[in-house]
């Protein structure tokens, strides 16, 4: 009896230890930067994820202005709260709205799909390499790939035509263990949120009208190959995004330049408290619009 009692004892201990692991409070910070000709954004943005509980905390500086907001998810109960902590407000969302609605990256691709549904390109170049260069980001050992689209369009409203010059930089990471925390984190809101939430952003070869995206992923999963050796379990931990557009030729037309960058700088597997994933006390329900 003493034996048994020792031995599931011992399994008790070892199943403890195994779920606290498993299901580990996981901490993922990220910044990221917006500019669009003298205009810029930078953020902060914090991730939370606890048992069936998520919430993305994002603080913005924008010119002269600040700005803290959070939405808060609880998977289990299927409820959605957003958090002004400016305004000291909140309101709760429609569970199903939230979640057919799409993020900015997707707003953003369906925003340059429509757009782009209206250009006829004139020509269409695409290239992406691997960057010879091993990039230490949050303590993991990242490779880049570097995309470049070139390209000019028929403008429909006007007589003259757009260039247009994007570069996609992408780092990535190679995360095979099921513990790592990042792979919890990110894991979590791919299967909860869809791949609209992916960390990687737009994914930009489904924008394009009358442009083989065959042969562009074929050239990507090349690229990702020869970058990182394997295309699979690999975790994207940062991103930036350079858009330039104008008709360099017409005196008249503005270059138009927009750059968005998004990097992981931490990640953490400390307890997270339960007020995170609460509204704050004294903030009040914001009224209807």
């Amino acid at each position: 009896m003493r034996v048994l009692c020792r031995r599931f004892c011992i399994a008790g201990v070892f199943a403890v230890v195994f779920a606290t692991a498993v299901s580990a409070d996981v901490t993922l910070r990220l910044v990221q930067h917006l500019s669009a000709g003298l205009l810029g954004m930078d953020s902060r943005v914090t991730w939370y994820q606890k048992g069936d509980k998520f919430a993305e905390y994002e603080e913005a500086e924008l010119a002269l202005v600040s700005i803290k907001n959070a939405k808060i998810y609880d998977f289990k109960k299927k409820k959605v709260w957003e958090v002004d902590f400016d305004e000291e407000t909140y309101k709760e969302l429609d569970w199903d709205s939230v979640m057919n609605s799409s993020d900015i990256g997707s707003a953003i691709k369906n925003e340059m799909a429509a757009t782009f549904s209206l250009l006829e390109p004139e020509f269409f170049h695409f290239e992406i390499f691997p960057i010879d260069y091993t990039w230490d980001i949050a303590g993991y050992k990242t490779k880049g790939v570097s995309a470049n689209v070139i390209t000019r369009f028929n403008n429909p409203f006007t007589s003259s035509g757009i260039n247009g010059n994007f570069v996609f930089n992408f780092w990535m990471s190679r995360i095979i263990d099921k513990n790592d925390p990042i792979k919890k984190i990110v894991d979590f809101r791919n299967q909860n949120f869809g791949d609209s939430e992916r960390l990687s952003g737009i994914t930009f070869t489904d924008i394009w009208q009358g442009v083989d995206t065959v042969e562009i992923k074929n050239k990507i999963v090349h690229a990702v190959q020869k970058a990182c050796g394997d295309t699979s379990h690999l975790y994207p931990l940062g991103i930036e995004i350079v858009m330039e557009t104008g008709d360099p030729l017409n005196v008249a037309s503005s270059v138009n330049m927009i750059y968005f960058s998004q990097f992981v700088v931490s990640v953490s597997e400390n307890r997270i408290p339960d007020d995170i994933f609460e509204i704050p006390e004294g903030f009040t329900l914001a009224e209807e619009e």
